[in-house]
């Protein structure tokens, strides 16, 4: 599925992490649309970046805020590709857990939004693939997402070990 960006003049270049299907009723979620694209600016940021975007529909995006806004297209390696490889997932089990349950999942402090319908940790390697560094270095870097149903926001982050 081809996802349109908008943010103004720009097309800043941001990678999809995952698509959810928001019929699984494990989600708990009732959107207005089947798809809830999850993406994030890994070549914002030496430190990574923060973005906020509104879900306008399973297949368009309305970037609210991405900051830093300055694209290194090697970093956060050289040859960093423009697209992830699809590497089908599926859950085990979904959970609803308080702020205070989710805090040992995440690196650093999780700051509590009691907004947030779903919120989702993914890991630095996804299958055999490393999202960050080089393969084999081991970097250890979380992408976090929170997505508020209500305002169809989602805000992606990262955090270090």
């Amino acid at each position: 599925m081809d996802l349109t960006i908008d943010f103004g003049d720009q097309t800043p270049t941001l990678h999809r992490v995952m698509t959810l299907d928001t019929t699984d009723p494990r989600l708990g979620l009732s959107l207005p649309f089947r798809y809830l694209t999850m993406v994030y600016g890994y070549q914002y940021g030496h430190g990574g970046c923060f973005l906020s975007y509104k879900i306008v529909s399973e297949d368009r995006i309305e970037v609210l805020s991405l900051e830093p806004d300055q694209f290194d297209p090697n970093w956060p390696r050289d040859s960093y590709p423009l697209h992830f490889p699809l590497i089908p997932i599926d859950f085990l089990d979904v959970v609803q857990i308080s702020w205070a349950e989710a805090q040992p999942l995440a690196w650093q402090h999780l700051e509590p939004d009691s907004e947030t319908n779903l919120f989702a940790i993914v890991p630095a390697v996804v299958g055999d693939f490393e999202l960050w560094c080089e393969e084999g270095t081991g970097e250890q870097v979380q992408t976090l997402f929170s997505f508020d149903a209500d305002s169809l926001v989602m805000k992606s982050s990262n955090q270090c070990t």
